[in-house]
């Protein structure tokens, strides 16, 4: 996917970029990295964006690069989750590091992928959630001040990266009340989490091109969050509302039965993170279904209806050992689970695969703006159909692209297209 996407960035990128960057270089004044973008604080992605810029001259597979590379950590996180009775067994541990890596790079993320701007975002602050939620993890099983801190500091980090990192907060909170932490703990993550969300909603304004959301509709929230959790399986609306339906189902089913038998931990991590998706789900309905239901399907959104799936296959494992304890008899459950499963894998690769093909259908189309652009003609129509929908953000900083020999200024395309077309012509003749 990487390899298809093109170097040019595009889309929200150029409104993001244009706070911290200009014909004068990186701003020295520090409220201007402290912009949102729509709804979000992005203090860290912009960190990361002015990194790539000094690295790869603002290459978007830089960007892509490093999505990968925060999602690679998230596996690694996610693994280290994994508790070690169900690491005992070598098929079982196989097939669970096979579906978390399917599940944390799903294809259907494809606009993650291949629009690295896109997937710095929602990579890194799912990455800070994992995190803290791993602190808290060791945090009730050895109560020390270090997990406290960490756990504190992540969830900060996550909320200035993005604003889906606000769903951690009332689960910290929650873990330290259930597992009846001690006073100091449960107090932090009480005051922390009022500061954080009340300073958020505090200086939050809705974007002008955003439904109002003194105009929110209940049946259409309802609606928007099975569709959201489903959509990474498949983009017809209906089928996607059903399959979200049967994991919300299958979410209540197993946090009766955890709150009913005294909390097991080893489920606590899973648990966290299904309630973090859902948080996201529910901010997302409350923002976006003025839309329309079919905003939900939208691309971007699907690493955090993966981890709500991943979970969910986490704690049928584990629900399946405690059923039974003989390892044979586990495998009479374990493989109609793996056949359903690779059912809905391919159906993911497949709604992955249609995202896939449209952008990198559309990146085919950046050497004709890159090339424009370095025989100085600004074409705002062809810039707005292949770089975004709003091009003054774009034009606004050609100038500055081409004194620092950025994207897509770094290369002479004229040469590069004469070449290819040789190179074509001569495999023609011979």
């Amino acid at each position: 996917m990487i390899s298809k996407a093109g170097e040019l960035l595009n889309f929200d990128y150029w409104w993001m970029i244009q706070n911290i960057y200009s014909i004068d270089g990186f701003s020295t004044n520090i409220f201007d990295w402290m912009f949102r973008a729509n709804e979000h604080f992005v203090l860290i992605p912009a960190i990361i964006y002015a990194l790539n810029i000094v690295i790869t001259k603002g290459s978007n597979i830089g960007l892509c690069l490093a999505t990968f590379f925060l999602a690679s950590i998230q596996g690694i996180l996610l693994m280290a989750l994994v508790p070690n009775t169900l690491k005992k067994d070598r098929t079982i541990l196989l097939l669970l590091i096979l579906f978390i890596s399917i599940f944390n790079f799903t294809p259907a993320a494809a606009h993650n992928w291949m629009r690295g701007y896109s997937g710095v975002h929602w990579v890194i602050a799912n990455l800070f959630v994992i995190a803290s939620i791993f602190c808290v993890n060791r945090l009730v099983e050895s109560p020390q001040n270090k997990w406290l801190i960490v756990s504190i500091s992540l969830g900060i980090l996550g909320c200035i990266s993005y604003s889906t990192a606000l769903g951690i907060w009332p689960i910290l909170s929650a873990v330290a009340i259930l597992f009846k932490l001690p006073k100091r703990f449960t107090i932090s993550y009480i005051i922390f989490s009022i500061l954080v969300i009340g300073i958020y909603f505090l200086t939050y304004t809705t974007p002008s091109h955003h439904p109002s959301l003194s105009k929110l509709n209940l049946i259409n929230i309802i609606a928007y969050i099975p569709v959201y959790l489903g959509a990474i399986f498949t983009h017809n609306i209906p089928v996607a509302s059903t399959i979200g339906w049967f994991g919300l189902i299958l979410t209540g089913l197993f946090f009766t039965y955890w709150l009913f038998s005294s909390y097991p931990q080893d489920w606590l991590p899973w648990l966290s993170i299904i309630t973090y998706t859902l948080g996201t789900a529910l901010m997302a309905a409350v923002s976006r279904s003025g839309f329309g239901v079919e905003q939900a399907i939208a691309s971007r959104y699907a690493t955090l209806p993966s981890l709500f799936w991943l979970s969910l296959i986490i704690l049928i494992f584990l629900w399946l050992q405690q059923q039974q304890p003989i390892l044979k008899k586990q495998w009479y459950f374990v493989m109609p689970l793996v056949a359903v499963l690779t059912v809905l894998t391919i159906l993911m690769y497949r709604v992955g695969t249609e995202t896939f093909r449209e952008i990198a259908h559309r990146a085919t189309y950046q050497p004709l703006v890159g090339l424009s652009l370095q025989l100085g003609i600004s074409d705002p129509v062809l810039i707005k159909e292949k770089v975004g929908n709003r091009p003054a953000a774009f034009l606004g900083l050609v100038d500055a692209l081409k004194a620092d020999g950025l994207v897509p200024f770094n290369r002479d395309i004229k040469r590069i297209i004469f070449v290819q077309i040789w190179m074509k012509k001569l495999t023609q003749i011979y």
